[in-house]
């Protein structure tokens, strides 16, 4: 194959709106496009309700890149669907909600209580909760999007500072002895210490992503 012939992997993603809700519908048409625009593969699936997130997670975990989850998280919706999230997630990522909450301001829906969403590595997939409002979607992915791809590039490049898994942050034991964790011993020891430890701080371009048994082997 030559030079010219090669072509970037392409990234894939699941994009799942909370069924029966026509904004989460448009605001997954978004997130579409931006995939799309970045080179992620994007596949449609379905949150029929807040019960539907575990399997979504069982699904997409360790295979797709990104899982995003649309809808369920206005203040007075019964469909808590970042909680949900929370309950299967390894690593909460606080500066990508930062992004979050600053898009809706930014788009002039900072009189909509949203409650807290709610982002993270689920094994080694990046999950996302997003609300049900396009404008704020679209922004927010437009934003993580071409960070996240360039952390992905680093890894599969071997340039993260420290080694081929240097930047992602190690997780022990395998995603499935995580279900249903709920306290501070992998997640908040290792975040706090890529925040407040590392020169410069962890910025959303070094969002630590779990190590791989590839690269423990590859180490």
């Amino acid at each position: 194959m030559t030079a010219g012939q090669w072509q970037p992997p392409r990234r894939s993603a699941a994009v799942a709106p909370l069924g029966g809700d026509s904004l989460a519908a448009h605001a997954a048409t978004a997130v579409h496009e931006e995939l799309d625009s970045a080179g992620f593969a994007a596949l449609e699936a379905l949150l029929p309700d807040v019960a539907g997130v575990g399997p979504l997670c069982d699904a997409f975990a360790d295979s797709a890149d990104l899982l995003v989850l649309i809808g369920g998280l206005s203040a007075d919706d019964s469909m808590d669907v970042a909680g949900a999230l929370s309950q299967f997630t390894d690593t909460l990522l606080p500066g990508l909600q930062a992004i979050i909450f600053d898009s809706a301001r930014r788009h002039g829906a900072n009189h909509v209580l949203f409650t807290a969403p709610w982002v993270g590595w689920v094994g080694t997939t990046l999950a996302i909760a997003l609300p049900a409002d396009e404008a704020v979607a679209a922004s927010v992915m437009s934003e993580i999007l071409p960070l996240y791809a360039a952390l992905l590039d680093q890894r599969d490049n071997g340039t993260v500072p420290g080694g081929p898994s240097g930047g992602f942050g190690s997780r022990g034991g395998s995603r499935g002895s995580s279900r249903g964790w709920g306290g501070p011993q992998r997640g908040q020891s290792q975040d706090k210490g890529a925040d407040n430890d590392q020169p410069g701080g962890a910025s959303i371009l070094q969002m630590p992503r779990p190590v791989t048994p590839d690269d423990e082997g590859d180490a």
